[in-house]
């Protein structure tokens, strides 16, 4: 019981830190809205490929998982977005 709860907080705190990376990357301003654009396709494979690292056998399970990796990753890319677009719109004044 207590190394299933374990496993299970180890694999969310995993999929937490995953989702987060690009946030960080573009605080840090090692990425941008064109580069995060460019990997998209390769965020998808990543996200399933994290999704089968952190949850059950199942392709339902996996699948749930991955889609919400790839939604935080899309939020990032919008974010990241609206933030270049104001900054470049606060130069141009």
């Amino acid at each position: 019981m207590h190394k299933t709860l374990l496993l299970l907080v180890v694999d969310l705190v995993m999929a937490l830190v995953w989702a987060l990376m690009p946030i960080v990357l573009v605080a840090m301003g090692r990425l941008n809205y064109r580069r995060l654009k460019i990997l998209r396709p390769y965020m998808i494979v990543a996200n399933l490929i994290v999704a089968a690292m952190v949850t059950t056998p199942e392709i339902l399970t996996q699948v749930t998982a991955a889609a919400a990796l790839q939604v935080c990753y899309e939020i990032t890319v919008w974010i990241t977005r609206y933030r270049e677009e104001r900054k470049s719109k606060r130069e141009a004044i």
